[in-house]
C-alpha cells in the first residue's frame, strides 16, 4: 500500500526525531476506548470518537491546544463518571454527563491541576447557558474535583473557590391563581387534566406525579408511598397525603390502570413531566398566561399553605423538603417572618 508522504512529513514533525514516526500518530486502545497520541514523550488521551480525535491531534501538533502534565480534565471525568455510575439515579447521573461530558470535548487535554477557578468561569461564560445551568455546572464540576481529591487522583483541588451566584428561587413569583388553574383545567383533554388535578391538590413535584403507580396508592391510609424520590438519599420514604377527591380519582384510576404510572397522556402512554411542561408552555401561549410552568403548582401548594398559618415543619414534611429548604425558597411566608411582623405590629402599633 502507498504511504502517504503529507502523513509521513506531518507525523515526522511531531515526533521531533525523539520517537519513531508511526509512534506520533493516534492509535485505538480498546481497553479504554478511546484514541492516544505521544506528544513530547507523554501519552495523551486525545477523543473517543475518531475524527473528533484527529482534530484534537492536529491542534495538538500545531501549538493551538496546550498539553500539561499530570491527569488531564479527561481522565478526570471519566474516573469519575465511571465510580458514580452504579450509585446515582439515572436521572442524576445523565445530568452530569451533560455537563462533563460537553467540559472533557473543549477542555480534555488541559492537565486537571492547571484548570483552575478562572478557566472554569471563562468556560461557562462560553456556553450561553441560563443562571440555573450554570450553576448546576459549576457544582457538578466542583464535585468532580472534590471527588478527585479524595480517591488522590489530585493532590488538592483548584477550583476551590469557585463560585457562581445561584439562581434565585421562584417561591415568591411562580404561582397559579385560582383563575389560571381553571383556564388551564378547562383547556386540557380529560388525561392531562388529572395530572393538573394532582398537583393542584397534592402539591408533589411533576416527576412524582409522573411516576406514581397503582402499587404505591394505599387506599386505607389516603396517601401514596414513593420508594423513589429526590431526596431519596435521607433513607425516607416519601408520603404523599390526598384529599377525598384525590383519594377517589386515584380509586377510580388504579381500575384502569393495575400496574405502570396511573396517570397517561392522550395516548394512554405514562405521562412524562417534559411532555406536561411542553403541554403547559404551548397552552398558556394560546391563552395569553404567562409565567406559569407545572412546578408552580408546588410553589402555589407552598405559599398558601404558610399564608394559612399551617406550622413550617408540616409545610415542610408536605412538601418532602427540610426545613431549611422551606426557609430559603419561603422565608417570605414562614413562622418567623410572621412573628417578626407581628412583633413589630406591638412595638409600632398603627394609629
Amino acid at each position: 500500500m502507498a504511504r502517504n508522504p503529507a502523513r509521513n512529513r506531518f507525523t515526522q514533525a511531531v515526533a521531533g526525531g525523539s520517537r519513531m514516526a508511526r509512534d506520533a500518530y493516534p492509535w485505538y486502545r480498546k481497553d479504554r476506548d478511546c484514541w492516544y497520541v505521544w506528544h513530547n514523550g507523554q501519552q495523551v488521551r486525545l477523543h473517543r470518537d475518531k475524527e473528533a480525535a484527529f482534530q484534537l491531534w492536529h491542534r495538538i501538533a500545531l501549538g493551538h491546544e496546550e498539553v500539561h502534565e499530570g491527569p488531564s480534565v479527561a481522565t478526570i471525568i471519566d474516573a469519575y463518571l465511571a465510580d458514580v455510575e452504579t450509585r446515582l439515579k439515572p436521572t442524576t447521573l445523565l445530568c452530569k454527563r451533560k455537563v462533563l461530558e460537553r467540559l472533557k470535548v473543549e477542555k480534555g487535554t488541559v492537565a486537571a491541576g492547571a484548570f483552575t477557578s478562572a478557566a472554569v468561569l471563562a468556560w461557562l461564560d462560553r456556553q450561553r447557558w441560563g443562571q440555573s445551568l450554570r450553576w448546576l455546572a459549576c457544582c457538578i464540576i466542583k464535585t468532580c474535583y472534590r471527588w478527585a481529591v479524595s480517591t488522590k487522583l489530585l493532590p488538592e483541588t483548584p477550583v476551590a473557590d469557585l463560585k457562581v451566584k445561584p439562581p434565585r428561587s421562584r417561591g415568591a413569583e411562580a404561582l397559579v391563581s385560582p383563575d389560571t388553574h381553571e383556564q388551564l383545567l378547562r383547556a386540557a383533554p380529560l388525561a392531562l387534566r388529572r395530572a393538573l388535578l394532582a398537583l393542584h391538590a397534592t402539591g408533589c413535584r411533576p416527576s412524582e406525579v409522573c411516576r406514581v403507580e397503582a402499587r404505591h396508592f394505599d387506599a386505607t391510609n389516603g396517601v401514596w408511598l414513593l420508594d423513589e424520590h429526590k431526596t431519596d438519599r435521607t433513607g425516607k420514604r416519601r408520603i404523599i397525603y390526598l384529599s377525598p377527591s384525590m383519594i377517589a380519582l386515584c380509586q377510580e384510576l388504579t381500575e384502569q390502570h393495575p400496574a405502570g404510572p396511573l396517570f397517561r397522556n392522550t395516548k394512554g402512554r405514562p405521562l412524562t413531566p417534559d411532555r406536561l411542561r411542553n403541554w403547559v408552555f404551548k397552552t398558556r401561549r394560546r391563552l395569553g398566561i404567562t409565567g406559569v410552568v407545572p412546578y408552580a403548582y408546588r410553589h402555589s401548594y407552598a405559599t398558601e399553605a404558610l399564608s394559612r398559618g399551617v406550622a413550617d415543619a408540616l409545610v415542610a414534611e408536605l412538601l418532602g423538603h427540610s426545613t431549611m429548604t422551606l426557609h430559603r425558597h419561603y422565608a417570605h411566608l414562614t413562622a418567623n417572618t410572621r412573628a417578626l411582623r407581628q412583633a413589630v405590629d406591638r412595638i409600632r402599633p398603627a394609629e
